[in-house]
């Protein structure tokens, strides 16, 4: 599914209920047990990816 899905909860309006419904789970299992420093983002726009951005590891 091709997506032109600004935001992550742009995505995730645009899939399907059951598709939504998983892929939610998920990332709300992920954002609770995330490391402080990471942050969400979007990776082709068909994609929920979590990082480290380099700009908060260079202290």
């Amino acid at each position: 599914m091709q997506s032109k899905a600004k935001s992550v909860e742009q995505y995730l309006i645009e899939l399907p209920e059951d598709r939504r419904e998983t892929i939610s789970h998920n990332r709300n299992f992920i954002l609770e047990n995330l490391p402080d420093g990471y942050v969400e983002s979007m990776n082709w726009v068909l994609s929920l990816i979590w990082g480290n951005p380099v700009s908060a590891s260079q202290n």
